[in-house]
């Protein structure tokens, strides 16, 4: 009985070794199989998407992120457009560039040549589509002696490659909302009152600012924070405000991006102040 017993113990573990053989073979079969058909199918597929880009944006009127990065960081004499709609501009954009959407109007169209007359190179931003080649001939046919290079790979290979970008903010976006802190206008005023190393800044319009502002204001209105953030004091706390809320966050934002951290802003803005009736000047 012992006999029988050893022979069907031999038996069945004889079995379950094959059978645990066998299943291996077939797995590394399935993974060689796989990896045969992904290399070819690879193989098949990259000429034909190399082929496509290249028949968009030739690779000699392209220059990369990173090339771009190089020479800005290396201060040469660039002009950056950005010929993207005004609200995809807003919501990112590589800094000091410039937005004329595209197509371009007469008025903008000069506005292009005269700032890009001045530079060394001249870079197009778009969304990698068919536009920035246009663009590029519109511009080279009113001027051909200025040369235009498109952005390989549009603003996305921009902000991929860890560029610098300047944005007016999502209220809607979390890491947009931890670059921004709000005080009530009863603070704001607390400030104002008592402490000395403030800086009041007024991003409302020109005509809004002329027209009524708090007392000791400056006006740099909110289009304009970018271009002149060189006026803006790197030593002082910056208390903000525009209009509205909204556009306090957006003045907010711009300066976070742009490199000031110690900044306030007036929760409610302008209309918040009023409302309190706190002082104001004319």
């Amino acid at each position: 009985m012992k006999t029988k017993n050893n022979f069907l113990n031999n038996f069945l573990n004889k079995n379950k070794e094959g059978s645990a053989l066998f299943l291996g073979a077939i797995l590394i079969l399935a993974v060689f199989v796989f990896t045969f058909w992904r290399s070819v199918y690879q193989k098949k597929e990259s000429p034909e998407t190399i082929t496509e880009q290249q028949k968009i944006i030739p690779v000699s009127e392209e220059i990369s992120a990173t090339l771009l990065k190089e020479k800005i960081e290396n201060k040469e004499k660039i002009f950056i457009l950005d010929i993207r709609s005004k609200e995809n501009y807003q919501k990112g954009h590589i800094l000091d560039s410039v937005n004329f959407p595209f197509p371009f109007s007469e008025e903008n169209l000069k506005k292009i040549i005269s700032l890009s007359d001045e530079k060394n190179l001249s870079v197009i931003i778009g969304d990698q589509s068919k536009e920035e080649i246009a663009a590029k001939k519109v511009l080279q046919k009113q001027k051909n002696d200025i040369k235009f290079m498109i952005l390989a790979g549009g603003f996305a290979a921009w902000k991929n490659s860890g560029g610098n970008i300047i944005a007016y903010g999502d209220m809607k976006s979390f890491s947009d909302r931890a670059k921004v802190n709000f005080i009530s206008a009863e603070e704001f005023q607390k400030k104002i009152t008592e402490e000395s190393k403030i800086y009041i800044l007024d991003v409302r319009s020109q005509k809004d600012f002329a027209s009524e502002r708090i007392a000791t204001a400056n006006n740099i209105p909110l289009e304009q924070l970018e271009e002149r953030r060189k006026e803006l004091p790197r030593f002082k706390e910056i208390l903000l405000y525009g209009n509205n809320t909204v556009e306090g966050f957006a003045g907010g934002t711009i300066l976070y991006d742009l490199g000031f951290y110690a900044v306030k802003i007036l929760d409610g803005g302008w209309e918040r102040w009023k409302i309190q009736n706190f002082a104001t000047e004319k």
